[in-house]
This record gives structure tokens, C-alpha cells and sequence, in this order.
């Protein structure tokens, strides 16, 4: 509890989440401009400075980052046979080239720093946090409403899952030899439409419940009425302006 209070004490903590999710969004978008990796490097350096002032756990948010490694390699893995240039490596006629590594590499550091932002947002604000702050952004009400039923359903969701493995052990179930077995097919699918009517049936048992205690389109206190504050505003234009500068830097030859 401790270690929990200590990291709510911290200014990213503290920092408005409107103010914080329009930089860190212009923080990505300067990111995804840049062309260079010493840019690239110098703007994850200010993302691993925004993890001390949040107070963040560095196995922790490496850890999230780690959960995007799959999907970015799966990304580039075929970026340098695609680009014409000088050959380095002939593989069943596909031409790897020096030009198509130098983009992977290039289209690697711009994922893996958009996600350490995203990675950073999320652990300094929350999932309730970020819906609250597009909220106040103006995101129209029946995004942020599906948004928030999404997240407080997604671990129900889970449970059920894990009911419906656990009832197929109790009757004798076994897996099939791998993924592309008939067996597993079939169990899949039973899942699948399974999971389809109990969803249904629970979605409308939960509707009733909600219109039987006065929902009317709108979750309690949706309203963001928080006013921001000069300090919060100074910090926002700070990170806004850590990504300018290095803009500025790359476009002028300094990087």
C-alpha cells in the first residue's frame, strides 16, 4: 500500500487526464515523423525520463512492452525483402537488402517508442482514467460507455471461459495433438458459439438489471467537471515541447 501511495504521490499521477492524453498522443504523432534512430533514441529517452517521474516500475513497464514484441516483429519481419537496394542475403529468391533493414529498423524503434508511451499512459493513469479523459475530451458518449462496459465485462468474460474449460474436464475432455487437429477445430467452435449464447443472455439479463435502476443512456458521473490547473498545463506543453526539440534537431542535421 506503501509503494502505491508513493506512485500516486507522483506528478504524472496527479496530472490531468486530458492534458496528459493530448500529448501523449502529439508526442506519438512526432514520433511516427521522424526519420532517423538517433532521434528515435534520444525520444525514448524521454519516455524512460517520464517513467521516473511517474514513479513507474521498470520491470513493469518493460514488461508491457514486451506484450507488443510479438505483433511488431510479426510487422517487419518482412520489411527488408521488400525493398529494393543492395543485396546482402538471397533467401529462395527473395532478396534481403541493406536499404529494406535500415526501414525495419527504422519502423521497429517508431513502434517500440509509441508503444512505451502508450505503455506509460496506461500505467499512470488507468483504463478508468483514460475513458474519464476522453470523456472530457468530448469523445462522444456512446464510445466511452462501450469502452467502459467492455472493461468491466472483460474479466466476467474470462470467468466464463474458465467455467466452460473447467466443465469440459469434468466430462473427460482431452485436447487434440495441436492446433490444426479436427479435434481442436471442433472444441473451438463449440466454444465459440457456447460463448455467443451465453453473452447474449447475459447482456440482456444485464440491460434489464440497468433499465430497472433508471439507466437512461449514460453512466453515473459522466460528467468531467475537474478544471485544470496552471501546473498540469506547464508539464503538458514540457512534454509536448521535448518532441518539437527533437523534431527541430533531426530536420536541422543535428541528429
Amino acid at each position: 500500500m506503501s509503494c502505491l501511495s508513493e506512485r500516486e504521490k507522483s506528478i504524472l499521477h496527479r496530472m490531468d487526464e486530458r492534458v496528459k492524453i493530448l500529448s501523449f498522443v502529439f508526442f506519438i504523432v512526432m514520433v511516427v515523423s521522424l526519420k532517423t534512430p538517433p532521434s528515435l533514441f534520444w525520444s525514448f529517452f524521454v519516455v524512460l525520463f517520464g517513467v521516473f517521474l511517474g514513479r513507474v516500475g521498470v520491470r513493469e513497464f518493460f514488461a508491457r512492452l514486451a506484450l507488443a514484441l510479438p505483433f511488431e516483429l510479426l510487422i517487419i519481419v518482412f520489411v527488408p525483402f521488400t525493398v529494393p537496394g543492395q543485396e546482402v542475403l538471397n533467401l529462395w529468391g527473395l532478396s534481403l537488402t541493406l536499404e529494406g533493414l535500415q526501414r525495419a529498423l527504422l519502423f521497429f524503434l517508431k513502434m517500440e517508442v509509441a508503444c512505451s508511451v502508450m505503455a506509460l499512459l496506461m500505467l499512470t493513469t488507468g483504463a478508468d482514467g483514460i475513458i474519464r479523459g476522453l470523456r472530457g475530451l468530448g469523445l462522444p458518449q456512446v464510445m466511452t460507455v462501450l469502452m467502459e462496459f467492455i472493461l468491466r465485462y472483460f474479466e466476467l468474460f474470462r470467468q466464463e471461459m474458465e467455467k466452460m474449460n473447467l466443465a469440459r474436464k469434468s466430462r473427460g475432455y482431452v485436447r487434440g495433438r495441436h492446433l490444426f487437429h479436427r479435434k481442436t477445430f471442433k472444441v473451438l467452435g463449440e466454444i465459440m458459439g457456447g460463448t455467443l449464447i451465453r453473452s447474449y443472455e447475459r447482456s440482456r439479463k444485464v440491460y434489464q438489471a440497468m433499465l430497472s435502476r433508471g439507466y437512461a443512456g449514460h453512466m453515473a458521473g459522466n460528467h468531467f467537471r475537474r478544471s485544470l490547473k496552471f501546473g498540469e498545463i506547464v508539464l503538458g506543453v514540457l512534454w509536448v515541447g521535448a518532441a518539437v526539440v527533437i523534431f527541430m534537431f533531426e530536420r536541422s542535421g543535428a541528429m
